[in-house]
C-alpha cells in the first residue's frame, strides 16, 4: 500500500513539474507547425549526433538525415532533420529513448527496435503526442513537439529533469511512417547522446556575373531591381548580400571586384554594403581578370588597383581564364576542370572548381525549386559528401547571377536560414579554402587545357576565333607588352584593357560572339590612340586600316589632338585630346564602353555596325547610315568626306584645343548623333559619378566637365537635345520603381553624354577643351 501511494504521489509530483516546465499545451505546435524558435544559429554543429543517407525509395518528407541532441536549461531536445517537408503533420514519427538496463524492444509499427527503450515517444499526425513507458503505461512525461516545414526539422523537448539515469548515456532511435501507417518509411540510429559529431559536408557558394553595371538601368537592375530574375519578383545582388550577412553564410562573388562593377556599386549607393560584409567574413571577393587569357595580366592589374581604390582589401583568390604557365605559387584560381567536386593543388597554386553551369550554353538541374527550398538533388549531394569517407570532398553550388533564383528575395532569405540552421552543412570561407584538403593535380590532366577556363578544349569555341577578328587581339596584347606605362599612357592602356577584356570575355554564346566581332575594330582606334599618348607626331592620312574592316580610316593627328574617322557613315570613331595630366578621350562609340545591352531579338549581324541597334558608332552619324564616304581634300588639320549616297558633306577641322565640324547637305537626312565619353581613370574611384557635371548653358550651348579634368565646351548654330548619364543618378540610391517614368539618360552606357542635332543639312559645331 504504501508502495503504490509513493509512486501515485511521484507521478501526480512529476507532472506537476512538467506543467510547471511546459506550459505550451501539448500538440498545438506540432499541428499547428510552428517554428521551434524564431532565431537563427540555435543548433550548432557539436549538438549534431548522427547522419543518414537520402533513401531513394523512403518518402522525402519521412526520410530522416540528421539527428541532434542537447539540453537547453531545463530541457532535453532531440532535432531530426528530413530530407523535405510537406506540412506540420506529414508523418508519424516514434522515438525510442534507452536510459538504462532492461526495457521494451516491441512498436506500435511493423519493426523491432533494436534498443531496448524505457521510454517511446509516439507522435502521429492530427493526434495528441504521448511518452509510452516500457510497461505500456502512459508515461507522466508532456513533450512538446514541433515541425518547421520551411526547415524540414522536428524538434522534440522533454523536462530532462523527470528522466531516470546521466544523460549522457542515453541512447536513441527514430522511426517514421506516413499518416496512419505502420510500415515503416524510415529509421535512424541508434544515436548516444555524447556520440561525436560526424564530418560535415563542405559546400562552397560561387556566383559569378554578379553585377553588370554597363549604364544606370542595368547596374539598379541587377543591384536591386522589379519584376526581374527568374520569377519576374524584387531581385538583385543586394539581396543575396543582406541575406547571407544576416545568415553569416559566407558566399563567393566571383567577379564583382571587377573595375566597372566597382564603379557600378559606387552608383547605386552599395559600397558600404558590401564592405562590411568582407569585413565581417561573410563575402569573399577573388580578384578577377576579364577577357580572354592573354588579355588576363593586364586586366587583373586593373582589378588589383581598382579594388584598393575602392577600399576593399586584397585577396589571394583569382577569377578569369588564367593560362596554366603563368600560375603563382600561393594562389588560388577558379578552375573550370572536368573535376568539380576537390580542390586541386598544382605547382603550389589551387585549382576552386566552378559550378557545373559555368560556361555552359545549355540548362542544367536547378538548385533552388519554385518554392524556394534548395532542390531534392542537391540536397541528396550534400548528405551524400558529408557521409563520404574521403575529407577531399566538396560540394559547388551557384549560378550567374541576372537568371538565378538565388538572388530572388523571397528564396535568398530562407535558403540562407536554412544553410545555417543545418549545421551538418559547413559553408566554406576564405580560409577554408586553404585549409580545406586538396587532392594534388598531374600536369599531364591539364594538357588539354592552355588556361585554368579550359576556353579552347570545348567543342564550341568561348572567345575570338580566326573568323571572328582574333588578329586585332594579338595586336592588342603586343601593344600592351611594347608601349610602358606613363602619366600620358596611363588611360589609354587602361581603356584598351578595358575595352579587350569586355569584347574577348569567354562565352558560349555565339550570337554574342559574333556581336561583338562587329565591334572589334574598337581596340585599333584605341591602339593608335595609346601609340599617340606615347609619342604624338604631327601626322595625316586616309590609308591605314586600323579596324581591319577592309577599308582605310583616315586620321588628324597633331601634338594635342587625335581624331580618327571612319569613311563608313563619314563618322567621327575618335577624339582626343592632350592635358598636362595626359590625353582626355572626348568622344568614342559606346562600342568602346558596352554592346550587347539591347534585346538579343533584335540583333542583326548583316547591318554590320549597327548590328546592335543601341549602339552609337561613333560621333557625328545618323542612324543606320552605312553609306561610304570618299575622301574630298585632306589637308595637315583639315578632312571633308562626301556621301555619293546622301549627298552629305562633313568637314572635320583639328584645333589645338578642340575640333569644328562642319555638316551641308540638300535633302533630308535623320538627326546627326554625337556621343561625348570623357573616359578618366577617375571613373575608378569613389565618388566618380558625381565629378561628372552636365551645363546646358543655352539650347545652342553646354558644357560638359569632368572636376579635376577640365571642361568640353560645345557650341553649334542650332538647337541640340542632350541625354546623360547624369540624369538618372539621383535614382539609383532606390530601388528600382516599375511605376518610374526614368529619364532618357538612364538606358545609356556610363559615362556618356548623346548630343542630338536635329538639321544636318546645316550644322556648325565647335567642340573645345578648357
Amino acid at each position: 500500500m504504501k508502495v503504490t501511494r509513493s509512486i501515485t504521489v511521484r507521478r501526480i509530483l512529476s507532472a506537476l513539474l512538467a506543467l510547471i516546465w511546459f506550459p505550451l499545451a501539448v500538440g498545438v505546435d506540432y499541428l499547428a507547425g510552428k517554428p521551434v524558435s524564431a532565431q537563427p544559429f540555435t543548433w550548432r554543429y557539436d549538438d549534431l549526433r548522427q547522419l543518414d543517407s537520402a533513401d531513394e525509395g523512403a518518402p522525402p518528407q519521412c526520410d530522416f538525415i540528421a539527428a541532434y541532441v542537447r539540453t537547453e536549461r531545463a530541457d532535453l531536445e532531440i532535432r531530426l532533420d528530413t530530407l523535405t517537408s510537406q506540412g506540420p503533420a506529414d508523418c508519424d514519427l516514434y522515438l525510442a529513448f534507452d536510459l538504462q538496463n532492461g526495457g521494451n524492444r516491441t512498436l506500435p509499427v511493423r519493426a523491432v527496435s533494436p534498443l531496448a527503450w524505457d521510454y517511446l515517444l509516439i507522435a502521429r499526425a492530427h493526434q495528441t503526442p504521448l511518452v509510452q513507458e516500457a510497461s505500456g503505461a502512459t508515461a507522466p512525461l508532456i513533450p512538446q513537439i514541433f515541425r518547421d516545414p520551411q526547415q524540414d526539422t522536428w524538434i522534440i523537448r522533454l523536462n530532462r529533469y523527470l528522466l531516470p539515469g546521466p544523460r549522457h548515456q542515453v541512447t536513441f532511435q527514430a522511426w517514421s511512417t506516413l499518416p496512419d501507417h505502420k510500415d515503416i518509411a524510415d529509421t535512424i540510429g541508434p544515436f548516444e547522446f555524447s556520440a561525436v559529431p560526424p564530418p560535415p559536408a563542405s559546400l562552397l557558394l560561387v556566383f559569378w556575373d554578379t553585377l553588370p553595371a554597363a549604364s544606370p538601368a542595368q547596374v539598379l537592375r541587377r543591384w536591386d531591381g522589379a519584376h526581374t530574375g527568374p520569377y519576374g519578383q524584387r531581385h538583385g545582388l543586394r539581396h543575396l548580400i543582406e541575406a547571407a550577412s544576416q545568415y553569416r553564410v559566407p558566399i563567393v562573388l566571383a567577379d564583382l571586384m571587377a573595375p566597372s562593377s566597382l564603379a557600378g556599386l559606387d552608383a547605386v549607393g552599395g559600397l558600404k554594403i558590401v564592405q562590411q560584409a568582407q569585413r565581417q567574413g561573410w563575402l569573399i571577393l577573388p580578384t578577377p581578370a576579364m577577357g580572354m587569357p592573354d588579355i588576363t595580366a593586364w586586366s587583373q592589374a586593373f582589378s588589383q588597383t581598382t579594388r584598393a581604390n575602392f577600399g576593399f582589401f586584397d585577396s589571394s583568390v583569382r577569377f578569369g581564364a588564367f593560362p596554366t604557365e603563368a600560375l603563382s605559387p600561393g594562389r588560388a584560381y577558379f578552375s573550370r576542370l572536368a573535376d568539380s567536386s576537390h580542390i586541386l593543388q598544382f605547382n603550389g597554386a589551387r585549382l576552386l572548381p566552378l559550378p557545373n553551369g559555368f560556361l555552359q550554353g545549355d540548362s542544367f538541374l536547378p538548385q533552388i525549386e519554385s518554392s524556394g527550398r534548395l532542390s531534392l538533388p542537391v540536397k541528396r549531394t550534400l548528405i551524400r559528401t558529408a557521409l563520404s569517407p574521403d575529407p577531399t570532398d566538396l560540394v559547388v553550388l551557384g549560378e550567374s547571377l541576372p537568371t538565378s533564383p538565388w538572388a530572388d528575395r523571397r528564396f535568398a532569405f530562407a535558403v540562407m536560414k536554412y544553410l545555417a540552421n543545418h549545421p551538418w552543412i559547413h559553408v566554406l570561407d576564405e580560409a577554408d579554402l586553404w585549409m580545406h584538403p586538396a587532392r594534388p593535380l598531374d600536369s599531364k590532366a591539364l594538357h588539354t587545357c592552355k588556361d585554368v577556363w579550359c576556353t579552347q578544349a570545348d567543342w564550341v569555341s568561348l572567345m575570338p576565333t580566326e573568323a571572328l577578328g582574333i588578329s586585332l587581339f594579338n595586336t592588342t596584347t603586343t601593344t600592351l607588352r611594347e608601349i610602358p606605362t606613363t602619366l600620358q599612357t596611363s588611360a589609354f592602356r587602361i581603356q584598351l584593357t578595358q575595352t579587350a577584356a569586355m569584347l574577348s570575355h569567354p562565352t558560349p554564346d555565339l550570337a554574342l560572339q559574333k556581336l561583338r566581332a562587329e565591334y572589334r575594330g574598337e581596340l585599333g582606334y584605341l591602339q593608335q590612340a595609346l601609340k599617340w599618348a606615347s609619342h604624338p607626331v604631327s601626322t595625316h592620312t586616309c590609308e591605314v586600316d586600323l579596324d581591319e574592316d577592309g577599308m582605310p580610316e583616315c586620321i588628324l593627328i597633331s601634338t594635342t589632338a587625335l581624331a580618327i574617322l571612319n569613311l563608313q557613315g563619314g563618322r567621327l570613331v575618335h577624339l582626343s585630346l592632350m592635358q598636362p595630366e595626359g590625353p582626355l578621350q572626348i568622344i568614342a562609340p559606346s562600342a568602346q564602353l558596352t554592346i550587347g545591352l539591347s534585346d538579343p531579338a533584335t540583333w542583326k549581324q548583316e547591318n554590320g555596325i549597327w548590328a546592335d541597334p543601341t549602339v552609337v558608332p561613333g560621333g557625328v552619324v545618323h542612324p543606320q547610315d552605312t553609306a561610304v564616304y570618299q575622301v574630298m581634300s585632306l589637308e595637315s588639320t583639315c578632312i571633308t568626306l562626301h556621301s555619293p549616297t546622301t549627298g552629305l558633306e562633313k568637314r572635320y577641322c583639328l584645333h589645338p584645343n578642340g575640333l569644328t565640324v562642319a555638316v551641308r547637305g540638300n535633302s533630308p537626312t535623320p538627326p546627326l548623333l554625337l556621343p561625348l565619353v570623357l573616359v578618366t581613370p577617375e571613373c575608378f574611384r569613389p565618388g566618380w559619378a558625381q565629378r561628372y557635371f552636365l551645363s546646358p548653358i543655352s539650347k545652342t550651348h553646354a558644357v560638359w566637365a569632368v572636376f579635376g579634368r577640365g571642361f568640353v565646351d560645345i557650341r553649334a548654330n542650332q538647337e541640340f537635345e542632350i541625354t546623360s548619364f547624369t540624369e538618372s543618378l539621383p535614382l539609383l540610391g532606390q530601388p528600382e520603381d516599375p511605376n518610374r517614368d526614368y529619364p532618357a539618360g538612364h538606358y545609356i552606357p556610363f559615362p556618356m553624354t548623346l548630343l542630338t542635332f536635329p538639321d544636318p543639312t546645316s550644322l556648325l559645331l565647335e567642340i573645345t577643351l578648357n
